[in-house]
């Protein structure tokens, strides 16, 4: 009894003393989280204030690893910093579970000797937990208001297109559109040209690392003789393309999210991919419809081998 007694105590002061000293992160936490490793990776690395109450930006990103981690730095009131360290597991493509770790390096002693008393609450501790489940319902909340759905390969559509080129940010992609579809629309009328299909959006550059896009906003029409370009109109062809598809339900300010989920689909999967998405709109955000009912065809093409 006393070898067993005398084992176990060694056992607890050489776990006190990891935990003390040796562990990397004093605390982690876990949550679970709608759609695939990349939207959340995308959502989380938009987070910018830590509390609701905080009026200036205090988390900052230090090091990040497309669609499967993020290193972000919290500056506090108090002029500590707060070190999170979050990871995305793929669980399937409507879930991810998602594990942040935390280490509050100044109060690091402090912090574990109150997480291992037993006699007091650690208030530290209990006030993390508690902005995390806040931060895991806005996430939910954010997510209510669209829909992915990851379906089989798909044949894109091809069509003849009057288009305008742009540069953006993925996150302002819309605004770059609205600021374009009258110019698109006065050709149409100058020309007596009617739509022969849905707008779209065709990528031709994308630096995932930059969140930085061109692309063409285009309309697609019927050719004719007489049509010419104009400074800002390009006449082109969309080719049609074997594609990974997706459809996204939702404002399509946020429509970018599913790209994020293909192009991790494609990684996971080892899918060769040519990372140009095109999105076809099927709906007029002018029109008064519910933002939730919007409908875009995402298709992102494969590889040609």
């Amino acid at each position: 009894m006393k070898k067993i007694i005398s084992i176990s105590l060694v056992v607890v002061l050489i776990a006190t003393v990891w935990y003390l000293f040796i562990k990397e992160y004093d605390y982690q936490f876990r949550f679970k989280a709608k759609y695939g490793p990349a939207t959340v990776y995308q959502e989380i690395l938009n987070w910018e204030n830590f509390t609701p109450a905080d009026t200036m930006q205090n988390i900052k990103v230090i090091y990040k690893e497309p669609f499967s981690g993020i290193l972000q730095q919290v500056d506090l009131d108090n002029k500590n910093s707060l070190l999170m360290e979050w990871e995305f597991e793929y669980v399937n493509d409507s879930v991810t579970q998602v594990v942040v770790s935390t280490l509050d390096k100044e109060n690091k002693l402090k912090n574990r000797f109150e997480i291992l008393n037993p006699f007091k609450k650690s208030r530290h501790f209990a006030n993390l937990k508690e902005r995390f489940s806040a931060f895991n319902e806005i996430l939910n909340a954010r997510q209510n208001a669209y829909k992915i759905r990851i379906s089989d390969t798909a044949i894109s559509p091809a069509f003849d297109c009057a288009c305008i080129t742009s540069k953006a940010k993925v996150y302002n992609k819309a605004n770059a559109m609205v600021a374009t579809v009258g110019t698109i629309e006065s050709y149409l009328s100058d020309n007596d040209l009617k739509l022969q299909g849905s707008p779209m959006l065709k990528v031709t550059q994308w630096n995932i690392d930059e969140n930085e896009i061109v692309f063409d906003f285009c309309f697609p029409i019927q050719f004719n003789n007489s049509l010419k370009e104009t400074g800002e109109i390009q006449l082109k062809h969309i080719e049609s393309s074997k594609s990974l598809f997706a459809v996204f339900n939702g404002n399509y300010r946020q429509s970018h999210l599913a790209w994020l989920d293909l192009y991790e689909k494609a990684s996971r999967e080892k899918i060769a991919i040519n990372p140009l998405p095109l999105e076809v709109y099927f709906d007029n955000p002018m029109t008064g419809i519910e933002f939730t009912e919007w409908r875009a065809d995402i298709y992102m093409p494969l590889s040609v081998q």
